[in-house]
């Protein structure tokens, strides 16, 4: 019995423990009156972007249908986007393509030997700026610092992009440039892979701020009205401050809740996030259910 008591008290003494490290169910609700506002809460800037990410996008808003090659798609817009003060959808299609090779190149950012034939990286193919797109950041990797350092970096040319490359398969140039700094890039081998090549296009949504929040408000908006007067009390928590709720959630939470996920969210990937209207005003919700431990 006395094993049984002491089994028993460690039991209780570890619910407890993990009673006290779950995390509160929560609603916020921030307002958002001014277009521009929503405008940014929605989007993402191309400006923000890095690399092959912002090459892609700016040439699928710019019209040129730029494309990548890849076995997963180097870049995958999840919202709008905003350029130049106006919004756009990106979004790609795959074309199958079988002949592709994926390339090792080797960074050596303190080369021997600098006498060799050398480019600046602006001035290389778009493809190869692609491959070497670790050169083109704010900063370095840790690989590539000042006191110099090797750096491996893997990508993948189709047929059409290794005719225009001067990289690959055989280097045109031994050394690029880049802000004064010598780097050499060797081909440290190939081999066949299986993947596709994705093509990036953009659809205009809105030209301005205003008109992308019109047209978040007519794809997102609902309005919260004939509350309970629990449901309101929460409601009103949820603005003046975030209103959490531990433990088992009460009636009036989960029946906002159920209102909520009978709308579509304006974050489709959390599906957390909504855009309302209550009493003549406009809101940001941002929604938490799960519980952590």
């Amino acid at each position: 019995m006395r094993r049984r008591l002491v089994l028993l008290t460690v039991l209780v003494l570890v619910l407890v423990t993990l009673a006290g490290c779950s995390s509160p169910r929560t609603v916020a609700m921030d307002p958002v009156p001014n277009d521009s506002e929503l405008a940014e809460r929605a989007t993402d800037e191309v400006e923000e972007l890095q690399g092959e990410s912002k090459r892609l996008a700016i040439g699928a808003i710019n019209g040129s249908n730029p494309t990548a090659s890849g076995v997963m798609p180097p870049f995958e817009p999840k919202q709008p986007y905003a350029y130049d003060g106006e919004y756009y959808n990106i979004t790609w299609t795959v074309e199958d393509n079988e002949d592709n090779l994926q390339y090792r190149l080797k960074i050596d950012s303190s080369p021997n030997n600098t006498t060799g034939d050398r480019i600046a990286y602006e001035d290389l193919p778009i493809v190869d700026q692609r491959a070497l797109s670790v050169l083109a950041g704010d900063s370095l990797p840790d690989e590539l610092n000042d006191e110099g350092g090797n750096l491996g970096v893997i990508s993948i040319y189709n047929a059409t992009e290794r005719q225009q490359s001067m990289l690959v398969p055989q280097a045109e140039y031994d050394l690029v440039t880049v802000d004064g700094r010598i780097f050499q890039v060797t081909n440290d081998g190939s081999e066949s892979v299986t993947g596709n090549t994705y093509r990036y296009n953009a659809t205009r949504i809105a030209s301005s701020a205003s008109g992308m929040a019109e047209v978040l408000e007519s794809k997102y908006m609902f309005t919260l009205s004939d509350l309970s007067s629990d449901e309101q009390e929460i409601v009103e928590d949820a603005i003046d401050n975030r209103h959490e709720e531990s433990g088992s959630a009460s009636d009036a939470f989960n029946s906002l809740v159920e209102r909520f996920r009978s709308q579509d969210s304006i974050d489709p990937q959390t599906g957390d996030e909504y855009l309302v209207s209550y009493e003549g005003k406009r809101y940001w919700v941002y929604l938490d259910t799960t519980t952590s431990w």
